[in-house]
């Protein structure tokens, strides 16, 4: 199994135990999206973090999306028009994309091997 799949089930699952958890805030599942970065970086992964982090938070935020959708019975699209419940869905994933993969990111940056070729 490549490096790449095996962070993005890893970090999939962390995501979606981290929005199950109702009393978090929303921002908390970066938490363990940085903490994975520092594993895979620990681990030697080659793993290209951003956009793996990128595509699974999209995926859980959109998906969590559409299970609010189908849990308020339309509760998403009535506050914001059949339209504009889309562009929700939308926007939500891409925040949500970003957020997780600058955290993946961010975490393996924080333990990479540095070559410093600064030289005084």
């Amino acid at each position: 199994m490549s490096d790449n799949v095996r962070t993005g089930l890893i970090l999939s699952a962390l995501l979606v135990f981290s929005r199950l958890v109702t009393a978090a805030p929303w921002w908390s599942y970066v938490i363990p999206a940085f903490g994975l970065g520092m594993y895979a970086a620990f681990r030697k992964w080659k793993t290209a973090c951003l956009r793996v982090g990128f595509l699974t938070g999209f995926l859980v935020w959109v998906c969590a999306d559409a299970w609010f959708q189908h849990s308020l019975h339309g509760g998403l699209f009535r506050l914001a028009g059949r339209a504009g419940g889309m562009a929700v869905f939308f926007a939500s994933g891409i925040i949500g994309g970003l957020l997780s993969g600058l955290a993946l990111y961010s975490g393996k940056s924080l333990l990479a091997d540095k070559k410093s070729t600064l030289t005084i």
